[in-house]
């Protein structure tokens, strides 16, 4: 795997027209996990190949999902973490729904302080009652 060069807005190239992708080969597979790790070593949540100047319809994103990270524990993207997760519980599909949830509120409102509004969404869900079903 490779770190590749994020472009960084206003560079023209990232207004470029990206292609639908009709092959998943190895080539995509590379460039997929070329992708991830250039996310994973930069600040967000996700990352499209034309930032990475490839002009393929490719979107890798990770929302904070559980992951083992030593025996017992679990890491993720606290921002985005279910309160499940954050108090050491298990998660299942629903953990998605709150993180995808999370994103969804931040892109419609786009505040100028999202981490503190995401850190305090985590914190007051974990300290909530949830309603009964």
């Amino acid at each position: 795997m490779a770190l590749l060069d994020i472009l960084v807005y206003p560079d023209k190239r990232l207004r470029q027209r990206a292609e639908p992708v009709t092959v998943f080969d190895s080539e995509l597979e590379k460039l997929v996990e070329d992708m991830a790790e250039t996310m994973y070593a930069a600040p967000g949540i996700g990352l499209a190949a034309i930032q990475v100047n490839v002009l393929k319809r490719v979107v890798i994103m990770d929302f904070g999902l559980t992951a083992p990270v030593g025996e017992g524990l679990h890491g993720g993207t606290p921002a985005y973490m279910p309160p499940e997760q954050s108090a050491g519980e298990g998660t299942d599909a629903r953990a998605d729904l709150f993180s995808a949830g999370i994103v969804l509120a931040e892109m419609l409102a786009v505040p100028a302080n999202g981490d503190a509004v995401a850190r305090e969404t985590l914190r007051q869900s974990i300290r909530a009652t949830p309603p009964g079903l």
